[in-house]
C-alpha cells in the first residue's frame, strides 16, 4: 500500500481551493482500497473530504448521507475508490498532516 501526503503538516487552515496548492487532489480510480487519515487533531478540529468532478466539488458522504470528516475521535476512515478527492483542514493547535493510503488487490 502506498502512502501519499495530501496536506503537509501545518497549523494553518488549508482550503481545498487554496491557490497555493497546499491541498493536493488524489485520484483513486486505479485502486481498490483507499483510506485517509490525519494526525494531531484536537477536540474541535476537522478535516473535510470532498469529491472532485468535472461539474464541481461536493462533500464526500457515507452511505447514510453524512459528510465524511476526520476528527480527533475519528482520525482515519476508508473511502470509496473510483473518485478524485481533495481535503481541507481547520487551523490546528499542533501541526496536522493529512495522508492517503492507496492499495490494489
Amino acid at each position: 500500500m502506498a502512502q501519499i501526503t495530501v496536506i503537509a503538516p501545518t497549523t494553518d487552515a488549508v482550503a481545498y481551493n487554496n491557490a497555493s496548492g497546499l491541498s493536493k487532489p488524489f485520484d483513486t480510480t486505479a485502486y481498490s482500497h483507499v483510506s485517509v487519515s490525519a494526525d494531531n487533531l484536537a477536540t474541535t478540529e476537522e478535516v473535510d473530504i470532498f469529491i472532485v468532478s468535472p461539474t464541481g466539488v461536493k462533500a464526500a458522504t457515507n452511505v447514510s448521507g453524512t459528510a465524511q470528516k476526520l476528527t480527533a475521535s475519528i482520525p482515519g476512515l476508508a473511502l470509496e475508490p473510483g473518485f478524485t478527492y481533495i481535503c481541507s483542514k481547520d487551523a490546528t493547535a499542533s501541526a496536522c498532516g493529512v495522508y492517503v493510503n492507496l492499495g490494489v488487490g
